[in-house]
C-alpha cells in the first residue's frame, strides 16, 4: 500500500511565532494530563494568540478512475448503502449520526437538496461510518477548505468526497477505504473519471485510508493568518493537479 507523507518547509513566520505557540500547547496538554492547572499566562497566550497568528494546512488528494478499481473489504460486517433522498429510510439515522459526528442538525437535509449523496456503512439500522460526495459547489463550504480560505472548482466528470466520519468503536476496521472504493465504483459507472478530497495534514488515519483507496497527493496548501487580516499562502505542488483551487485573496509565498 502506498503511503502519504506530508512535509512542509518551515517559514520565518513559523520559526518566530509558530514554534513557541506549539511549545505552549504541548506544555498545556502535559499539565492537563497531570491534573494541574496551567499557568494563567500560558492559557492566555494559547487561547488569544490565534487571533494574531493562525496556521492551517490541508492536503489535496486525487484519484483517477480510468483504471480498474479493486474492491476493499472492511474488517467488520457492514452493508454499504447510498442515501440521496431525504425520504430514504436511513435518513433519520443519518441525521442523528451527523449530529454526533459534525454537530450539524440541518446538514443532511440541506446537502441532499443541493445534490449531495451519502455512502453509509450500516449493520442493520446501525450506522457505522459514512462519507458525503458532491459534484457541485456544495464542497466550497466544506470545513477543511474553509480553514485555508480556498474554494475548489470541480470539473463535470469529477466528484468530491467530504464530511467523512467513523464512530470511534468502529475505527481501524477499513470502513472508510471500503466506502471510498464503493463510491468510486458506483460513480465511475455513471461517467465520472476522477475523485478528489481535502484532508488536514494532521489527520493521519484519513491520509492512510485515502492511500489505501488509491489516492495520491497533488498539492499541499498552507494558510497563515496574521492579525485576523493578512493572509499568506504557501502551495507545494507534488504532482499535476486536475482541479482548480482558488484562494480567496491573500498573498502568495514562494
Amino acid at each position: 500500500m502506498a503511503t502519504i507523507s506530508v512535509r512542509t518547509k518551515r517559514t520565518a513566520v513559523d520559526r518566530l511565532i509558530g514554534r513557541p505557540i506549539d511549545w505552549l500547547k504541548r506544555e498545556r496538554e502535559k499539565w492537563e494530563k497531570e491534573g494541574l492547572r496551567p499557568w494563567v499566562w500560558r492559557n492566555f497566550l494559547v487561547e488569544v494568540w490565534p487571533f494574531f497568528y493562525d496556521k492551517k494546512t490541508i492536503v489535496w488528494l486525487e484519484k483517477d478512475l480510468l483504471d480498474d478499481i479493486e474492491p476493499i473489504e472492511a474488517k467488520v460486517r457492514a452493508q454499504i448503502k447510498v442515501v440521496d433522498d431525504s425520504g430514504d429510510d436511513l435518513a433519520p439515522s443519518l441525521v442523528k449520526a451527523a449530529e454526533i459526528g459534525w454537530r450539524e442538525s440541518n446538514f443532511v437535509a440541506e446537502t441532499l437538496e443541493k445534490g449531495g449523496k451519502c455512502y453509509v456503512a450500516v449493520d442493520g439500522n446501525n450506522v457505522l461510518a459514512y462519507l458525503w460526495i458532491t459534484t457541485r459547489s456544495v464542497a466550497t463550504k466544506e470545513p477543511h477548505l474553509g480553514d485555508v480560505d480556498c474554494e475548489p472548482v470541480l470539473s463535470e466528470n469529477e466528484f468530491y468526497i467530504f464530511k467523512v466520519f467513523t464512530f470511534p468503536q468502529y475505527r481501524g476496521l477499513r470502513l472508510i477505504p471500503a466506502l471510498i472504493v464503493a463510491a468510486a465504483q458506483d460513480l465511475k459507472s455513471k461517467g465520472y473519471r476522477r475523485a478528489s478530497m481535502a484532508v488536514h495534514d494532521w489527520n493521519n488515519p484519513m491520509l492512510r485510508a485515502a492511500a489505501r483507496a488509491g489516492f495520491a497527493t497533488c498539492e499541499i496548501i498552507t494558510r497563515y493568518r496574521l492579525f485576523l487580516i493578512l493572509r499568506l499562502y504557501r502551495r507545494k505542488h507534488i504532482r499535476p493537479c486536475r482541479a482548480t483551487i482558488r484562494p480567496k485573496g491573500g498573498v502568495k509565498l514562494r
